[in-house]
């Protein structure tokens, strides 16, 4: 894997890619085994999850309550060792049938070329301050 700059942007895109078509388990690799995830602030559950049994955690958690679940990545912005990530979120919900469509951010901080932490976030605009991005273009 390569690192660094576009490294972790082509990382990360690659994970999404890999999640989508396989799940959550051939994802791993890509992520070290003592991750710190970050959940979105107002997430019910646990407010940050470690390892990758912590990662497996979240997404059952995710998969639990949706048919599905998925992310459609809808931008992707590099800083050096962090990597903001526009998030569409998609699925729809086992007991109400609503279709799931919220935006979200996210951003991946690399060591080692490999993810070391994820920081889900409300908005683009949080995951872009959160990396150290401008808003602008």
């Amino acid at each position: 894997m390569s690192g660094g700059g576009a490294g972790n942007v082509e990382l990360v895109s690659r994970a999404f890619d890999t999640f989508d078509r396989e799940g959550l388990e051939p994802v791993l690799p890509f992520i070290a085994e003592d991750v710190a995830i970050h959940s979105l602030p107002d997430w019910p559950d646990d407010s940050e999850y470690r390892g990758h049994d912590g990662f497996r955690k979240l997404t059952a958690a995710w998969t639990e309550h949706f048919d599905g679940f998925g992310f459609d990545v809808e931008e992707i912005r590099g800083a050096g060792e962090e990597v903001a990530v526009r998030l569409r979120l998609k699925g729809q919900a086992k007991v109400s049938g609503m279709p799931l469509a919220d935006e979200i951010g996210a951003v991946f901080a690399f060591g080692d070329d490999r993810v070391r932490e994820i920081r889900y976030l409300p908005t683009w605009e949080d995951a872009l301050a959160a990396a150290g991005l401008s808003t602008d273009r």
